[in-house]
């Protein structure tokens, strides 16, 4: 099996694309707007997105390239109030029309004509200040942590973030796992699951409430401007059995460690770190994993140029325990979305930014063992234009080759087409 040449690499990373969020983040916190003089706010986004796919099943007694399209329209709409000086409730909901989409939502409601509409309650929670800087929120909201490798979802949860002191912050959280809504925000613009994502085929055993999630974790700042974040996490799934099944073949009742740094080394390049850790305690497993980042950032005459390499992987153990942290929002990729229990991942990726254009390619390259073989991988090229050099007005190009250098896996390519607009 052939790999990828090491100068054929670096020739392709001039052209870059970084990963994005899996959730597809919402844009409307920073665009909202207020009702009168009320402390009342409300926002409205509108998402739209139509994907191409070109694919080959080598495995097919007379292998043909199959094209496949599909697209959605999404409002998305948020809605804050501060009652009082130490509250605020917000609620954000999203309607989604989507034609000729295949994946295991189970919110989604039938259409004729292979159309489907799913509803997303995306947040839905109230925030306190019980105490002087205390926050206490209570409701669906996201947690993320680190660089995202450990957790970065939703959850149907109680948390509290808590400084101790001016060089200490504390964060605990503790709540339900919110499958079906990660099930239709992992892809993004491509709102489909890629086949590579192992790890997302978890996702549609899961029914609410089967998985339970709760943890703390401790941010310094004796080191600034490094940041520092130590962090655990447990998680506990009601279906794990002692005989492995179809649905469930390991366990995924885990507990994690983390060590996240971030911080700058000079004032163009940055880092960030993460040292993790995933024990299962049925049979004793010990997984270990890594992130590995670096930013560099320099000006140019008309415009400024980010480089972004990055690797990341965990170490499955003999007896196939992965690293399944099932709240991670670690993702590289655009359609492939390889993220931590997929094995090791090396990326590099470029954004170049100037007036209203942002100009992005990357290659991501996975092996399932640290060095060897089974290697598959992704290359991408994109661009994004701001209307008016208004980020509120936002229209992408993506084009995705995946297997561009796997020896015997096929080809295929992707095209990916996307407007988001804040009203």
């Amino acid at each position: 099996m052939r790999t990828a040449p090491v100068s054929l690499f670096l020739l392709l990373c001039w052209f870059a694309l970084p990963a994005g969020a899996k959730q597809c983040p919402s844009r409307l916190p920073e665009k909202m707007h207020q009702v009168g003089e009320r402390e009342l706010y409300w926002g409205l986004e509108l998402r739209a997105a139509h994907f191409f796919m070109w694919d080959k099943d080598l495995s097919a007694p007379d292998p043909r390239t199959r094209f496949d399209h599909a697209g959605f329209f999404a409002l998305r709409g948020a809605i804050e109030y501060a009652p009082a000086p130490w509250a605020n409730l917000r609620l954000e909901t999203e309607l989604k029309l989507r034609n000729d989409v295949e994946n295991c939502n189970a919110w989604a409601v039938g259409l004729p004509k292979r159309f489907e509409l799913v509803p997303q309650l995306r947040n839905l929670y109230a925030q306190f200040e019980p105490w002087e800087e205390a926050e206490l929120r209570v409701g669906r909201q996201n947690v993320a942590w680190g660089t995202q490798s450990l957790l970065d979802n939703f959850f149907d949860a109680v948390s509290l973030s808590q400084p101790l002191g001016e060089q200490l912050s504390l964060d605990i959280f503790a709540g339900v796992f919110a499958a079906e809504l990660t099930r239709e925000t992992l892809g993004c613009g491509w709102e489909r699951y890629y086949e590579n994502r192992k790890a997302w085929k978890r996702l549609c055993t899961l029914d609410y409430g089967d998985v339970m999630m709760g943890g703390a974790s401790l941010r310094m700042k004796w080191f600034k401007p490094h940041r520092l974040q130590v962090s655990a996490l447990g998680q506990w799934d009601r279906r794990d059995v002692d005989e492995a099944t179809p649905e469930q073949p390991e366990p995924l009742t885990m507990t994690f460690g983390s060590l996240f740094a971030t911080g700058p080394i000079t004032d163009a390049l940055g880092y960030e770190l993460e040292a993790l850790a995933g024990y299962k305690p049925g049979n004793g497993a010990l997984v270990p994993g890594y992130v590995a980042g670096l930013e560099y950032t320099v000006d140019l005459p008309r415009g400024h140029l980010s480089v972004l390499p990055k690797v990341a992987g965990s170490f499955a153990d003999d007896e196939g325990n992965h690293f399944t942290a099932l709240g991670e929002g670690f993702d590289l990729g655009s359609r492939a979305r390889f993220g931590l229990f997929d094995g090791h991942v090396k990326s590099l990726a470029l954004r170049y930014r100037w007036w209203a254009w942002r100009l992005e390619a990357g290659y991501h390259w996975r092996s399932a063992e640290l060095v060897g073989d089974g290697v598959d991988d992704e290359l991408e090229v994109g661009a994004t234009y701001f209307w008016k050099n208004d980020p509120r007005y936002q229209f992408l190009i993506n084009y995705s080759l995946m297997n561009a250098f796997a020896g015997e896996l096929a080809p295929s390519h992707g095209l990916r087409l996307v407007a988001r607009i804040i009203f």
